[in-house]
């Protein structure tokens, strides 16, 4: 209980992170002050990638009630997936599978510590692929019981991260399943669901950026004055495309050949490896052994495989891929130790003993039951490590004293105040790092003055031209409010 509390503490800190402070507290704002602005795209370009979990974090803010944000529905999540993981393992009195699984997803809070207290497209993804493919392992059965979760969940995803669209393979799997068995009104309901949920969020993409998808600039079906101009959009697919591809590989690489294991880069690829090592087991258990396994595993190991192809050719950055990597290593581990399609008490009776020098035997529950402890003292101690990290700042910048500061990161985050206020003292101003500029129709902007063009959560505002993919100087106003919209000049130019 202990460590579910300082890890939640820990979640709550807000600490920093470049795509926070860059655009996702902005865009959520957006989704909090307005309804959906035609052209918002061309204030920030990558306001144009619309993630959905920048639309539900919004509901989740809390600054009606404290004045500031809480960005916690991610915080919130994966404390939950904790906490089940808990109940997992201390219901199944520290049966092996449950250990493993704690095992695994104290891994993924040590190599994704650098942002799971901030806002992050990623992190919903992986957490919800973790959860699901780590309980299919579990209780395979249950697939056939909650087939329309298990179809609807994946298309929902697609709209939080696109690049995890071939999880929705599971959808298409049980759309199948139900066409097959003639239950055409569960293949009809799926659809319309799946449906529905795409259109809305497509619909969102043309109204903000004037594309379908963003920033695929090839699927041009609009000429809305509101588009996003197609340089903007190439640059960005370019620079997305350099950064996964070459600048990332080349510090992992860097990172790996001196490694150090506290160096989360180092990490990253022998996680490739795990990831390769996986699919290549599974892949001969099927073959030898197809008959003996449940085909929800078949099924599973294939999707989270096809994913984990297309995520190493296509931007083989580690956050993308972490939910894929646990699951089917997990899948593998279990798969090692099953050769029957139902058995499910091989590894409940794996004797794995230790004997003392008195020649006392300790049975695998014991054995689980001390590493359990072990497994969540480190989260304790981890958490409360990373939530006492911003004490100095709080005394620093900001005005607390040493008692004020040692109390505060248990009750509140190093909040988006706090570090527009970090960044002014740093800069040596009075004011916000913000200069306001006019555009027509008598519309004020704000542009970030911080060198690295942060502009926080403050609206409407940019980035300076030497960060921002687009030109402030281009912007103008569709109407005489900010509802009305934006476009860019140089779109008329194109």
């Amino acid at each position: 209980m202990l460590s579910i509390a300082f890890f939640a503490v820990w979640l709550g800190g807000q600490w920093l992170s470049h795509d926070t402070f860059y655009y996702h507290q902005a865009a959520i704002r957006w989704n909090e002050e307005y309804a959906i602005v035609p052209g918002l795209g061309n204030v920030e370009e990558r306001f144009g990638f619309n993630s959905n979990y920048m639309l539900i974090s919004a509901i989740y803010t809390l600054r009606f009630i404290f004045r500031e944000p809480i960005y916690g529905f991610q915080s919130l999540m994966c404390a939950a997936v904790m906490v089940w993981i808990l109940i997992e393992t201390f219901k199944s009195g520290f049966e092996i599978k449950r250990v493993i699984l704690l095992f695994l997803f104290t891994g993924f809070i040590l190599l994704t510590r650098s942002v799971l207290c901030t806002t992050s497209t990623d992190i919903i993804p992986n957490l919800t692929i973790i959860y699901l493919g780590m309980k299919t392992v579990l209780y395979p059965n249950l697939v056939k019981k909650k087939l329309l979760f298990y179809a609807i969940i994946p298309v929902s995803l697609a709209t939080f991260k696109l690049s995890v669209i071939f999880v929705a393979l599971a959808s298409v799997f049980i759309f199948i399943y139900f066409l097959k068995r003639k239950n055409y009104r569960a293949a009809s309901f799926i659809f319309f669901i799946a449906f529905l949920i795409m259109s809305l969020w497509l619909t969102r993409n043309v109204i903000i950026s004037g594309y379908l998808i963003h920033p695929l600039y090839q699927i041009d079906l609009f000429s809305f004055d509101w588009k996003v101009p197609e340089h903007i959009l190439i640059r960005e697919t370019n620079d997305i495309a350099s950064h996964a591809r070459y600048e990332y590989m080349g510090i992992i690489l860097k990172d790996f050949l001196a490694f150090r294991t506290w160096k989360e880069y180092s990490w990253h690829i022998p996680m490739f490896a795990l990831s390769l090592a996986s699919i290549i087991f599974i892949s001969f258990k099927i073959i030898k052994k197809r008959k003996e396994l449940n085909p929800v595993y078949i099924y599973m190991s294939g999707i989270l495989a096809i994913n984990i192809i297309y995520w190493l050719l296509t931007a083989p950055s580690i956050r993308f891929g972490y939910g894929y990597v646990f699951s089917l290593f997990f899948l593998a581990v279990i798969l090692f130790f099953f050769q029957k399609k139902q058995d499910n008490t091989k590894l409940n009776t794996l004797l794995l003993t230790v004997e003392s020098k008195s020649g006392k035997r300790y049975s695998s529950f014991n054995l689980c039951k001390y590493v359990s402890i072990f497994l969540f003292g480190f989260i304790l101690i981890h958490s409360y490590k990373h939530a006492s990290n911003y004490r100095p700042f709080l005394r620093e910048y900001c005005g607390y004293s040493k008692s004020q500061s040692n109390m505060r990161v248990f009750y509140a985050p190093y909040s988006t105040n706090n570090q527009i206020t970090e960044t002014s003292k740093l800069m040596e101003i009075n004011g916000m790092p913000f200069e306001p500029y006019r555009i027509n129709n008598n519309i004020t902007i704000y542009i970030a003055t911080e060198e690295r063009g942060f502009i926080y959560d403050i609206v409407p505002a940019t980035s300076n031209v030497e960060r921002g993919a687009q030109n402030y100087h281009n912007l103008e106003s569709r109407g005489t409010s900010i509802q009305d919209g934006f476009r860019s000049k140089a779109r008329k130019i194109e």
